[in-house]
Order: C-alpha cells, then structure tokens, then sequence
C-alpha cells in the first residue's frame, strides 16, 4: 500500500441514517423544547436542517455528544461552562 492511499478502515463513515428531531428526543428521553434550546445556545447543532421546511435532523453519533451535555448538567454545569468544555476552553480534571 502506497502511503497516499487510504486504508478502508480510516475512511470516513458517512451518516447513513438521520433521525427527525421529534424521534431524535425520543430515543434519548428529552425534549424537543431542550434540543431546540442546546441549537440556539450553540451546545449541539443538528446534522441537517431542510431549508424548505426548517426540519432539523439528527445523525446517531450525536447521542454520545448528547449524553455528555446531560451528564454536565446533571453535575451542575452552567450552559456557559459546558460551551467552553465542548469547545475545548476549560479542561475537565478527573
């Protein structure tokens, strides 16, 4: 294998299934309301937003990113320290 190829492992997966914002809530036990909210507020963007009817989707490797905006809040985090984790500002100490 010639160093400029690729190996088929390391290439990049494509979203293969997206789920509509309403089943996306759903099948992590939130509301539409809260994920509306982690867009606007910059937390997690949907994958796809349809510019013709505004519906946002979500792909199934969002639910991890999910999963650790709610672990924060559970252990207190404001909005603005979980931004700055996700960004990589503030590095978590464990």
């Amino acid at each position: 294998m010639k160093m400029k190829e690729q190996h088929k492992a390391c290439e990049v997966k494509k979203q293969s299934k997206l789920y509509k914002i309403g089943m996306f809530a759903n099948m992590n036990r939130v509301t539409i309301k809260t994920l509306r909210y982690y867009d606007e507020q910059n937390l997690m963007k949907p994958v796809y937003v349809d510019k013709e009817n505004g519906y946002r989707y979500y792909a199934a490797g969002q639910i991890a990113d999910l999963h650790r905006i709610l672990a924060l809040r559970e252990m207190g985090f404001s909005i603005e320290d979980i931004r700055k984790i996700i960004n990589g500002e503030v590095r978590m100490c464990m």
